[in-house]
């Protein structure tokens, strides 16, 4: 007696998936199945096993009495597991559930070589990254003329899909996991899941390559080669060879992964799963405009924590530099532009003039709320507001306490050394705030108590950057007491 094939496993989801996962899932199948789609006596009988099995998991009473009957029968398996063998009878073999008639039936995020060949067949071509310094390998599917176009299957170190550009003869898929919601559109900090729940699968997926150990031993030795070289002429050293020589190469962000659709291209962070950035072209991206949101051009940036090196990079060299009394340096861009730093990273910034090529991305403590109030973290506050146009910050030095002061033009949202929302200043009505505020006697008082270690901390310094906190406190009491 064979044993009836999984649910979960006939509609390629997990077992604790979210019921819209499901739903989802069910959809993508019924489309790919579909007579209309592919009318083979196989995808009929597909298409009828997927029917049969949502018709049990997509119905919350039915799935739950599944599930139950399911566990039961896992908890028999592997009590049967336990059984001791006797000396005349043959150990018994570990029961293992089916994972379905040779797995998935297309290839995705993580798939191996095996996998690729078995769905896809061999490929016309292969090419190894090694040759041209990177990680990974390439495999083409296609001669490259317009009746079989030459798609691409890029593979990492470990041998694994990480990347492809699909021209139409791949059988890709990405099927949305748990992280989604019932939102009709997603914006920054919404999770890939989100994203291909409502776009589908992408035809293209771009990841930043690591370099091979030997093309960075190579740069190296290069770099090493060309400073003597410039020594024994009497030449100025090349400040780019001053640069760390990396995994990846100028201008690739590690922490990257970009889908391309017809419609646009979405950027996420790999770390965390979120929406970074996207560029519309037609309009058919599923895509919130928050207020003050930026689409990404494709330019570099630097942030919060970024070095001096990446800065300059990305903006160039200061028109002047000012060491402040408390430990901090100010790099001047212009008369409303300036970077802080300490300790090499950057602090805090004041980008009144526009200039800087800043932004802030949301981490994973966000929410799906309209709004922020008091407690909501910064993740929260950046989703909704975007980039703040001001930040100054201070790390517990000369005897000030850790605190954080974002600015939005007036506006202004102050948070605690943990990253929590302690206050706002909305004069405006430009935030996205709402909820309790401090008492306005409480607020009023520290703003007197900071003031006078801010004026004591930093006598003798004018920088935009080390006023920034008292103008956003004093705006905020004015705003309080009004």
């Amino acid at each position: 007696m064979t044993e009836p094939e999984d649910l979960y496993e006939i509609l390629q989801v997990h077992p604790s998936a979210h019921q819209a996962v499901i739903d989802a899932a069910y959809q993508r199948l019924a489309e790919l199945y579909h007579p209309a789609t592919d009318p083979s006596p196989e995808a009929a009988a597909m298409l009828g096993a997927i029917g049969s099995a949502y018709a049990v998991l997509g119905d919350p009473e039915q799935r739950t009495a599944y599930d139950q009957s399911r566990a039961n029968a896992d908890n028999a398996a592997a009590s049967q597991d336990q059984d001791v063998p006797t000396q005349t009878d043959p150990p018994k073999p570990r029961s293992r559930r089916s994972a379905g008639k040779g797995g998935l039936d297309y290839i995705t995020i993580g798939s191996t070589k095996d996998d690729v060949t078995r769905i896809q067949g061999p490929p016309n071509r292969t090419r190894s990254m090694a040759d041209i310094g990177y990680e990974g390998e390439n495999w083409n599917y296609g001669d490259g003329t317009a009746e079989s176009p030459a798609s691409v299957v890029g593979f990492n170190k470990a041998g694994r899909v990480a990347e492809w550009f699909n021209l139409g003869n791949l059988n890709v898929r990405i099927v949305p996991g748990p992280n989604v919601t019932i939102s009709d559109s997603f914006s920054r900090g919404s999770h890939k899941d989100d994203v291909v729940r409502l776009q589908g699968t992408p035809y293209r997926v771009t990841v930043p390559t690591p370099r091979t150990a030997a093309a960075i031993r190579e740069e190296r030795e290069h770099r090493k080669y060309m400073r003597e070289l410039d020594r024994e002429l009497g030449k100025s050293p090349n400040p780019e060879d001053s640069e760390p020589v990396g995994k990846f190469s100028e201008g690739d962000h590690p922490d990257r992964e970009t889908w391309h659709f017809t419609g646009g291209i979405v950027e996420f962070s790999i770390k965390t799963g979120r929406v970074t950035a996207w560029e519309t072209r037609d309009g058919t991206l599923k895509v919130q405009q928050p207020e003050r949101d930026v689409e990404w051009t494709g330019e570099e940036y630097f942030t919060l924590g970024s070095n001096e090196s990446t800065v300059k990079r990305v903006q160039g060299e200061p028109a002047s530099k000012t060491k402040e009394p408390i430990g901090t340096e100010i790099w001047h861009y212009g008369p409303f532009n300036e970077v802080e730093f300490m300790g090499g990273r950057v602090l805090g910034w004041s980008n009144i003039g526009g200039d800087l090529k800043v932004r802030v991305e949301p981490g994973p403590n966000i929410t799906s709320s309209p709004i922020f109030s008091l407690g909501a973290h910064k993740d929260d506050v950046v989703r909704l507001q975007g980039t703040p146009e001001s930040v100054s910050a201070s790390k517990g030095y000369r005897g000030i306490g850790s605190w954080e002061f974002w600015s939005y033009g007036m506006a202004s949202v102050d948070f605690s050394s943990t990253g929590i929302v302690t206050d706002w200043s909305n004069p405006e009505g430009a935030l996205k705030a709402q909820g309790i505020r401090p008492d306005p006697q409480q607020v009023q008082r520290l703003a007197e108590r900071l003031r006078r270690e801010q004026a004591s901390a930093a006598q003798g310094c004018g920088s935009l950057l080390t006023m920034l906190p008292l103008f956003a406190l004093v705006a905020a009491s004015v705003a309080l007491l009004a």
